[in-house]
């Protein structure tokens, strides 16, 4: 069957595609294959954190007498609530950034650190 055929229930490859070897036995690596939950439970848990936080600015609006470092001043108590939520992330979203970057370098120079060992060890 041609592929400018309307019926694709005909239609076949005349060449099929190797299966590579870890499929057929079975070892696929890691993140292969995998169906992708992670991004539906990070969608799911986005909505609850949105739907708390409405729920706490709706019930939180008076204002509040805020002392700190010797500044005095008066807001919203949500307001000073969902700064302080907004600062925090920031600074662990800095940290783990940090983190993970120092992380790969590391998993990087063990890399290469075997690379080269392997490489030294077979001449």
């Amino acid at each position: 069957m041609s592929k400018d055929s309307d019926n694709w229930d005909d239609f076949t490859l005349s060449e099929e595609e190797p299966v590579p070897e870890e499929v057929q036995k079975g070892t696929e690596p890691p993140g292969l294959g995998q169906d992708k939950t992670g991004v539906r439970w990070s969608l799911i848990s986005s909505l609850i954190l949105i739907a708390a936080i409405t729920i706490l600015a709706a019930q939180n609006t008076q204002n509040v007498r805020l002392n700190y470092l010797g500044w005095t001043g008066r807001a919203p108590l949500v307001a000073i609530i969902l700064a302080t939520v907004f600062i925090a992330v920031l600074i662990d979203e800095a940290v783990g950034f940090f983190w993970r970057r120092r992380r790969r370098r590391l998993v990087a120079e063990r890399e290469e650190l075997k690379r080269l060992r392997s490489e030294r060890s077979s001449s």
